[in-house]
């Protein structure tokens, strides 16, 4: 089966769409999310709206969590806070329940499918990133699966635990997974409406389940329309000017 992995959408209903058409076009026949559908952009009753009905199973990322929790005041920065706090007032209490609803992780196709690591405890949910392979390392403690996708860094890396235990790191890139059991795999598809790799164009992936193949797919998108609904609905410009450059 193909399977069309997302993240991090971030309420960019432009660079959703247009992903989820390259994923169509590319014969994905299941749709997975993997956290934070809402966050930083202007458009999150549309892209809850999008997701639920075409039926992406959904994990809860930061973002989702701290949109639908009943708290004004979290460890990130001042900006992101604002547009949590917006994005609040525009959502309904039947989308905040959908995100609140959403699991920590779902487990399909022999694959783990998280927003942040499998080494956070799911009761405190400190949401760490991983961005090394000391991190890595601790994540594949806890790793059963031979694949984990994961968002939350909105950087496409793989990062791989070989049988001799040692833990690599790469960009991720279009490539055929090894099939050998003893290797595990903890992959980053990068990020559908904020990449921070210096691509602006928006993130996914396409795996297959039968042959291993992985497709790493970066659209285009209209920045300018995200951009101006952002400016429209008076939240910080930073969320805008920083589409431009992928950072």
């Amino acid at each position: 089966m193909r399977l069309g992995i997302i993240s991090d959408i971030h309420a960019n209903y432009e660079a959703l769409v247009a992903v989820y058409k390259a994923l169509e076009a590319s014969g994905c026949e299941e749709y997975y999310c993997l956290g934070d559908v809402v966050g930083y952009g202007p458009s999150p009753k549309e892209c809850i709206q999008f997701v639920r009905e075409h039926n992406i199973k959904c994990v809860i990322g930061n973002h989702d969590k701290y949109v639908s929790e009943d708290c004004d005041s979290w460890p990130i920065k001042d900006y992101a806070q604002k547009a949590i706090l917006w994005t609040r007032s525009v959502l309904s209490e039947d989308e905040l329940e959908w995100l609140r609803a959403l699991p920590v992780k779902i487990d399909a196709h022999g694959i783990t499918f998280i927003h942040a690591s499998l080494d956070d405890d799911e009761t405190s949910l400190a949401w760490p990133y991983i961005l090394d392979t000391n991190a890595a390392a601790r994540h594949f403690f806890f790793q059963t699966e031979k694949i984990c996708f994961f968002g939350h860094i909105h950087i496409p890396l793989v990062f791989t635990l070989g049988h001799d235990h040692s833990v690599g790191l790469e960009l991720l890139r279009s490539c055929t997974l090894d099939k050998d059991s003893r290797i595990k795999y903890l992959l980053n598809v990068g990020s559908v409406g904020q990449p921070r790799d210096s691509d602006r164009r928006a993130s996914s992936v396409m795996y297959d389940t039968e042959t291993f193949d992985l497709r790493l797919l970066r659209v285009e998108y209209d920045i300018a329309e995200t951009q101006k609904k952002i400016l429209d609905a008076d939240l910080p410009e930073l969320l805008a000017t920083r589409l431009s450059s992928g950072k």
